[in-house]
């Protein structure tokens, strides 16, 4: 009986929490907001291409670079077979892509970090005094910017998924694996974590610093060479699952109106 009080108490604010934005808010349709969040990832790739482009001119002396052996393992997946990609269902995709959005989004900030503390020592020793450089903080916190917004919208979008499916199941203690992920939304984008229930990692519901051990100049400038081209990829792939979800409400309501 307790276990299914804890259960439902999370559930019930996630339902509460997706009615009340319902309320406030006029409807817009899941297709429209699909194509938004395509617009935008389509429009946050163009600006990593970009920056890309800069970083490797200026950090690495060749804005024609590549180096596809570097990889980090760290970084999400960017390859799924076809089929095994066409057969995941909406909650899985969109909580997939918010986790690695949000993996992208703090190696992107340790990045920054590193970055600014790497100027603030070249400035201290009295060299680069005009570093052009300095630059790309700036442009990676853009990027960062980008990538909270899209956050901020698949958040809405698997709130809607959960909330249709706890509905289509009368609210039922049955349902798909998938759903002992529980989304928490904060006021703060920042503080916004996924906590799977099942990886006792998370149960704090905190993201864990991973610390970078000590290396070369040149490997942490080769380090967000590969963080920037791998996201340029995943952006592309992301573009890709928002066409097919696209696709998927399409034919959903087509079906539904005969």
């Amino acid at each position: 009986m307790n276990f299914c009080r804890q259960a439902l108490i999370p559930l019930f604010f996630i339902v509460l929490s997706y009615v009340c934005l319902c309320c406030t808010s006029p409807p817009v349709p899941q297709g429209t907001k699909y194509y938004n969040s395509f617009r935008l990832t389509r429009f946050t790739r163009t600006r990593v291409q970009q920056l890309l482009k800069r970083y490797k001119e200026q950090q690495l002396g060749d804005e024609h670079f590549e180096d596809r052996s570097l990889q980090m393992s760290s970084l999400p997946l960017l390859s799924i077979e076809f089929y095994s990609w066409l057969d995941l269902k909406d909650f899985d995709r969109l909580h997939a892509a918010y986790r690695d959005l949000h993996t992208y989004w703090n190696m992107l900030e340790q990045k920054k970090r590193q970055m600014r503390t790497n100027e603030i020592g070249q400035r201290v020793v009295g060299r680069h005094k005009t570093n052009p450089g300095i630059i790309l903080p700036a442009s990676i916190e853009y990027i960062q910017h980008d990538l909270r917004d899209l956050m901020r919208q698949i958040n809405i979008q698997v709130q809607r998924v959960i909330y249709l499916l706890l509905i289509s199941a009368n609210l039922n203690m049955v349902y798909p694996t998938s759903m002992n992920v529980i989304l928490y939304c904060f006021a703060d984008d920042t503080q916004t974590r996924l906590w799977d229930k099942s990886n006792p990692s998370h149960s704090s519901g905190i993201l864990k610093e991973h610390p970078v051990p000590s290396q070369t100049l040149w490997a942490s400038r080769l380090e967000g060479y590969v963080i920037l081209r791998d996201l340029d990829l995943y952006l592309t792939k992301l573009s890709r699952d928002f066409l097919l979800l696209i696709s998927n409400y399409t034919h959903a309501s087509l079906v539904a109106e005969q």
